[in-house]
């Protein structure tokens, strides 16, 4: 049976913490008590040192990120012409038949039939939930990175919704950030209306970056690149001009699985892309989980969607072919001039 679902209701209950994760509508279901998951499951806070802990450990105990990336999945344009994070669940266009491979539209949708075949996952506002999260704990245990990355730049999708302009996907993160972040800390220095932006240019003239300092911390905007590949490149090419070796990327899980194999194999094969710099991959999910204990509930029912087994295997189909080394051009955006490619080495 198709059931369209609202989705304005679609993971959107702001709790006092700002998490936007839960039941309302979930699958066509009228009532939140027939969902598998509940406001009750996300009552419950773990400390902010376990939060950091769960996170972080599993690389080293003393671990800690230099430069802090939060990766896209994409915004989507409002009726009112406001842009926000992509939701969980997106509708999708195909950009290859061939690879079956699918990419956003920039337009956000009033209902989402989940039956659909253009349904896939999006989940950039998953990552900055996770990211404000992440970063709250991090503040109060006075251990902040000393760079906060947003590495999603202006995709076709968004080049074509805004051909004379400067949007990019990490203007809308950025901004949905630290207006969280400020929400619960407070610090003006964190307030995003009296962040200054200066831009960088590379050795050829090119914008790369747009970057703001924040007390003695700064915040830089990847907002050129154009793919999954140089969004990585990107914050790991600022950490090595600018001497940070430690570099965590966040995102939801289903992007993480290809762009954790990119990492992978340039740690295989020496690559001078990753020279000098410790970089590791850290899923939007993880973090919430570590956050909220009950959240893992609600994980594992989005991953119980067809939507999600459709995209995940998407997604594992990339890392294989990075594995077998034929991930190029012709499977994921034009080559871009920004930064070293996967492909240029």
């Amino acid at each position: 049976m198709n059931t369209p679902l609202n989705s304005s209701y679609l993971f959107t209950m702001t709790s006092d913490d700002g998490c936007e994760q839960k039941a309302y509508h979930w699958q066509g279901l009228s009532s939140p008590k027939n969902a598998p998951f509940s406001r009750a499951d996300l009552r419950e806070k773990n400390d902010p040192q376990k939060i950091i802990d769960t996170t972080f450990n599993a690389f080293g105990k003393d671990w800690r990120p230099d430069v802090f990336c939060i990766l896209g999945r994409g915004i989507e344009q409002q009726k009112n012409g406001n842009w926000r994070p992509t939701t969980i669940f997106e509708k999708m266009h195909i950009t290859n038949p061939t690879y079956k491979i699918y990419g956003h539209t920039g337009h956000a949708q009033d209902t989402i039939d989940m039956n659909a075949d253009d349904i896939r996952i999006g989940g950039a506002n998953l990552n900055v939930h996770a990211a404000s999260n992440l970063l709250f704990s991090l503040y109060q245990n006075e251990v902040l990175p000393k760079t906060i990355f947003f590495s999603a730049g202006r995709p076709n999708y968004i080049a074509e919704l805004d051909p004379e302009g400067t949007l990019s996907e990490s203007d809308v993160l950025c901004k949905k950030l630290f207006n969280k972040v400020y929400a619960k800390i407070g610090s003006e220095t964190l307030n995003p209306n009296t962040f200054s932006f200066e831009t960088i240019k590379n050795t050829q003239g090119q914008s790369i970056y747009d970057v703001a300092s924040f007390g003695d911390r700064n915040v830089v905007k990847a907002k050129y690149n154009t793919n999954s590949v140089d969004d990585l490149r990107a914050a790991i090419y600022y950490a090595q001009q600018n001497g940070q070796k430690n570099v965590a990327f966040l995102t939801i899980r289903h992007h993480a699985i290809r762009c954790n194999e990119v990492l992978n194999f340039w740690y295989r094969n020496k690559d001078p892309v990753v020279e000098g710099v410790d970089a590791r991959m850290i899923t939007a999910e993880k973090i919430m989980s570590a956050y909220r204990p009950g959240y893992g509930k609600i994980a594992r029912a989005i991953e119980d969607t067809q939507p999600s087994r459709w995209h995940a295997a998407a997604e594992i189909r990339g890392a294989y072919l990075i594995i077998e080394q034929s991930y190029d051009s012709t499977q994921t955006a034009q080559k871009n001039t920004l930064f070293p490619m996967l492909h240029d080495s």
